[in-house]
């Protein structure tokens, strides 16, 4: 007889399924997980130990997977413990998912992390998944824009920077100061804004047509404030230009010389006044000497002694040689030196004018220019005046022809006066020092006034005068002081 039985029949296709595709989700997971060029953890949020790493977490921190696995949080997370066990309750709660840290690798080397945290069951275990990005670049570049930022706000000079279309989308407090407007005002406005009318259409288009061409313009330019008042500022204005070799933008900074151009108009005007007042001077000193030495001239013609009148004759032209130094720097575009050289070269050329002679007297000048304080200028010229009168007087006599050359040189602030003639030669009994005439007195007198030494030289091809002094690079000392000097050493003579 057969035997009974139960069977019970339980149809499982929806749990094989769900069972399937659950098996398809981890796979997806672990593709997704081992593969990620991110690197990814999974930490145990009871003690903080990592329960796995993908492989780019093992490359990240310098470790195999196998070192990882022993090692917690703690000991990659240089917050402290109590901190980090802080974080992970926030996280287990849902309260926040977004962190930044400061790692470290196994080398002990630290970086700037950013880390999103979430929980994750894995095998019936919550566990926390958390996926670490490095921002050490990042940051760097954050902290260097800050240090950008920082001192383009803390700088005197104003700043403004725009977008390619010139809309403004900075300045700086300098900017605010200088010109009055906020930066809230600003913002979206175009720099027109500070256009004050001074500059021509011309230079903005000249200007803007420049900087989107990528180059650097820079310049004086006078801009108007808030309040309407005119300021001068100096300009770079520099374009703003990609990766990719495009202008996104432009920066500029203003430099404000609007005092400095005012102080620079007063000096000029100052200048101007002084310069005019100096060139009456020279031209009153001139004519005073002029008449001076006309009326001497007169007497000259009245007086009966001829010796007296040579004597009145010579004077005039040590006059002369004076005024011609203020005839000079008269014409001059400046008063604190003088050119020696032509104004040697003029004093000559008058010298032989005016004193009469039967002998045609050339004149050649063989000198570049050299400038002197009027000081040894006068000295100097008062000097030319002794040696060419007494050339004419009696170097030529005899002749119908003679040359009168003049040789100025200049080596390491070393002067060397020549004049050269082709006259007669000197008397035998002729010596340096030796002639006791009023002339060579005075040439001995002027030149220790300019610390100078002198010589005379002679032969049947003419006669040689040489004077070598150091020149003055300033003018330290004033004429009239120094004039009274030599002066009163005059007085001595005679």
């Amino acid at each position: 007889m057969p035997s009974g039985g139960f069977a019970f029949v339980e149809d499982v296709s929806e749990r094989h399924e769900a069972y399937e595709k659950l098996k398809e989700s981890e796979s997806r997971y672990r593709i997704l997980y081992e593969n990620n060029h991110t690197a990814m953890l999974l930490i145990d949020p009871v003690d903080g130990t990592i329960y796995d790493a993908n492989p780019a977490a093992c490359n990240f921190y310098g470790c195999s997977r196998e070192h990882l696995k022993t090692m917690s949080i703690f000991e990659i997370n240089i917050m402290p413990e109590n901190n980090v066990k802080k974080v992970i309750q926030s996280i287990l709660k849902g309260q926040q998912a977004e962190f930044y840290f400061k790692h470290k690798k196994i080398d002990d080397t630290l970086c700037d992390v950013e880390v999103f945290s979430g929980t994750m069951l894995i095998e019936g275990k919550e566990l926390l998944f958390s996926i670490i990005h490095d921002i050490s670049k990042r940051k760097l570049l954050e902290g260097e824009l800050k240090k950008f930022r920082l001192g383009i706000d803390r700088t005197s000079s104003p700043v403004i920077i725009t977008d390619v279309n010139g809309s403004i989308e900075y300045v700086n407090a300098a900017f605010e100061k200088l010109y009055g407007y906020s930066r809230e005002e600003v913002i979206g406005e175009n720099p027109r804004i500070l256009k004050s009318g001074r500059q021509e259409d011309s230079f903005y288009e000249e200007f803007w047509d420049r900087i989107k061409d990528g180059k650097v313009s820079q310049g004086e330019i006078v801009n108007k404030t808030k309040d309407g008042e005119f300021v001068t500022v100096l300009y770079t204005s520099n374009p703003i230009v990609g990766k990719d070799g495009i202008v996104i933008g432009f920066i500029a900074i203003h430099d404000d010389i609007t005092e400095r151009k005012r102080i620079e108009k007063n000096l000029r005007q100052s200048l101007y006044e002084k310069e005019v007042l100096l060139s009456e001077v020279h031209h009153r000193v001139k004519n005073n000497l002029a008449i001076i030495s006309a009326m001497m001239l007169m007497q000259a013609e009245k007086g009966g002694n001829r010796e007296a009148k040579n004597k009145l004759y010579d004077t005039t032209n040590r006059i002369k040689a004076i005024a011609n130094i203020h005839e000079h720097l008269y014409e001059s575009s400046t008063f604190a030196k003088i050119d020696f050289t032509e104004n040697t070269y003029r004093l000559i050329k008058k010298i032989v004018s005016s004193l009469q002679s039967d002998t045609e007297i050339s004149v050649i000048k063989k000198s570049r220019k050299v400038n002197l304080t009027i000081n040894q200028a006068v000295y100097c010229s008062l000097v030319v005046n002794e040696v060419v009168t007494n050339i004419i007087k009696h170097a030529f006599i005899g002749k119908e022809r003679g040359e009168i050359c003049l040789c100025i040189t200049e080596e390491a602030d070393m002067i060397n006066l020549k004049i050269v003639d082709n006259g007669n030669k000197l008397p035998d009994n002729f010596k340096n020092g030796g002639n006791s005439s009023l002339g060579m007195e005075l040439i001995h007198i002027l030149s220790r006034q300019l610390s100078a030494a002198f010589e005379y030289s002679s032969s049947d091809q003419g006669t040689v005068f040489n004077l070598t002094f150091r020149k003055d690079p300033v003018q330290q000392k004033q004429f009239e002081v120094e004039d009274k000097q030599w002066v009163e050493s005059l007085s001595s003579v005679n």
